[in-house]
Order: C-alpha cells, then structure tokens, then sequence
C-alpha cells in the first residue's frame, strides 16, 4: 500500500458518497453524517495505529479499511 493508493481511494470515497446527494434534506443530513462518521473512523484508527507503532505501510491500510468499513450502509438510503 502506498500514500497514492490511498488518495485514489479517499477521491473514489468522495464521488461514491456524491451519489447518494439528493434534494431530500433528510437523505442530504444522513449521507453528511455518514461522511463526518468515516471520517472520525479514519482519524481514530490513526491514532491506533500510531499507539500500536504500526509502519507507515500498515497505517496506511489501517486507514483504508477504515474509509470503507461502512460503505454496505449507504445503500439503504
């Protein structure tokens, strides 16, 4: 894994996420959420992974997993 591979997927996370946009203010507040929640997940399991004394390589897929650990549940809006 390396740091370009995860802008690829940070950027793919982006536009999935736009997708989901609608003019439905309720779907527009949950798909934020949604957003500010992976969010939060990455910057925790930095802080992991730095607590661990994980390499640069692992941290990096830490990360990874975290942008994606919830991606089943924009699929219900």
């Amino acid at each position: 894994m390396q740091k370009e591979d995860l802008a690829f997927f940070r950027k793919w996370f982006s536009d999935y996420i736009l997708d989901f946009y609608s003019s439905d203010p309720f779907v527009r507040e949950n798909i934020d959420l949604k957003a500010k929640h992976t969010k939060k997940v990455c910057e925790n399991i930095l802080l992991l992974a730095k607590a661990e004394k994980l390499g640069e390589k692992e941290s990096l897929l830490a990360e990874t997993v975290a942008l994606f650990h919830d991606l089943g549940a924009l699929n219900s809006f």
